[in-house]
């Protein structure tokens, strides 16, 4: 009797010329099977991140932004500003990173005081980063009341982003909308409304 033993993973096999013809006669049904592992692995961290910054804002009150109001620029500077790979420049990591969030030393010294963290495992290459390397995102999307045309923002809504595949991270409007043809990831972490 002879038995086989199989030692190819599946992206191994979707690498070779027999996989990459089953590859392009499968994608019209299930998709680009070569890179679902990778999108199965980028999704788990994009929620393990959600889960993180809701227990953040759980602990500190607010979830992170840079300046005195929330606004997509404030959000957008704490992506670059509280979300650093290094963990002393981290929110989730270093409670003194608080401090780059607001300009009033009270309440920064109340939000430090209220930081249960470390929030995150480290290394945080490892969590902060898609499964293709680039680094996932912490974006905001203004929202609006669908019966109200003034064109106003009623709120803001925060999400954690994949460029994926293409390493490009598509407009935030345009992948969270109905029909997105891209293929970024992205997971939605709460909405704020405006007072």
């Amino acid at each position: 009797m002879i038995s086989f033993c199989w030692t190819m993973t599946p992206g191994d096999y979707f690498a070779t010329p027999q996989g990459r013809v089953i590859s392009r006669l499968l994608t019209p049904l299930f998709g680009d099977l070569s890179t679902e592992p990778m999108r199965a692995e980028t999704r788990a961290r994009l929620y393990l991140l959600r889960d993180v910054l809701v227990s953040f804002s759980n602990d500190i009150g607010v979830f992170p932004y840079v300046g005195t109001t929330l606004s997509t620029t404030s959000v957008l500077l704490a992506n670059d500003q509280c979300f650093n790979l290094e963990p002393d420049k981290n929110v989730l990591t270093c409670a003194a990173v608080i401090a780059s969030m607001t300009r009033d030393n009270f309440l920064s010294a109340r939000r430090q005081m209220r930081w249960k963290g470390p929030y995150i495992p480290l290394p945080l290459d490892k969590v902060w980063r898609d499964a293709w390397g680039n680094k996932i995102q912490y974006v905001p999307c203004l929202e609006f009341h669908s019966s109200l045309n003034s064109g106003t923002a009623t709120g803001i809504s925060l999400y954690l982003q994949s460029g994926a595949e293409d390493g490009r991270v598509d407009p935030i409007e345009v992948t969270v909308s109905r029909n997105y043809p891209g293929d970024d990831l992205t997971v939605k972490i709460q909405t704020i409304q405006f007072p």
